[in-house]
């Protein structure tokens, strides 16, 4: 009786451990990414577009590059050299295995919200031209309606090609968008959908709002609990500037 207990336990335990061993590795990728994502938005945050150097930008993001996806977009006269920097709070074999899943397991395969932080980065006539930097949390694979900040910045060098500046452009704009779902009386209903923030800069902005658009709150990648509101991924940038 005593063998067969003892060998009923450790089948319990090792049954336990298996169980948790997902768990485990998810709460690793997770702490593991917050801290490569707080080491590359302190790089990316030196980086000036229309000063900085390409040769100096790839120097500077040269320890994550097993994060770099390189590729070229047409341009007027030669291709824009782009590099993109995607760091996930999830694994990669959930990425893998959530294909093949209905959307109702997928709610529930990860314990964390998935998050990302990433970072592109554009090349022209051998200067960093802009830089896209945005944090996304979907409330599982597949969200159509992720919670978003995304800071754009540009130089004035280059601003005449870009076809994406807000009206009335001045070195600095932000707005944000929510989407609700409203009862019978027409008010809105609980927390919104979603939340997206967008914040375009240049060499225009202030310190101050440079300093702010970048105060993404990496905590997201961590957290249990969704940051279902855009001011719990990047708290908003004071509005007296």
């Amino acid at each position: 009786m005593r063998l067969g207990s003892r060998r009923t336990t450790a089948t319990i335990f090792i049954a336990l451990l298996v169980c948790l061993m997902p768990f485990v590795g998810i709460a690793m990728t997770s702490w593991y990414s917050r801290w490569q994502a707080s080491r590359l938005l302190a790089s990316i945050s030196q980086l000036h577009p229309g000063t900085t150097t390409e040769g100096q930008t790839r120097e500077s993001l040269k320890p994550f590059s097993k994060y770099e996806t390189r590729y070229e977009q047409p341009g007027q006269d030669t291709p824009i050299q782009v590099a993109d920097y995607d760091i996930y709070n999830c694994p990669e074999w959930i990425g893998k295995l959530s294909a093949h899943l209905p959307d109702s397991w997928n709610m529930h395969l990860p314990f964390l919200p998935w998050t990302l932080f990433a970072a592109s980065v554009r090349y022209r006539d051998g200067l960093l031209a802009e830089l896209d930097i945005r944090e996304i949390q979907q409330a599982h694979p597949g969200d159509s309606y992720p919670y978003a900040a995304l800071v754009h910045i540009l130089s004035t060098h280059f601003e005449k090609e870009h076809g994406r500046l807000p009206d009335n452009f001045t070195g600095y704009s932000a707005f944000t968008v929510h989407s609700w779902e409203f009862d019978v009386n027409n008010k809105p209903v609980g927390s919104p959908r979603f939340g997206r923030e967008y914040i375009t800069l240049d060499e225009r902005a202030s310190p101050e709002q440079r300093s702010q658009s970048l105060n993404f709150q990496l905590h997201c990648l961590t957290s249990i609990h969704p940051c279902n509101e855009v001011r719990k991924i990047r708290p908003p940038v004071s509005s007296s500037e």
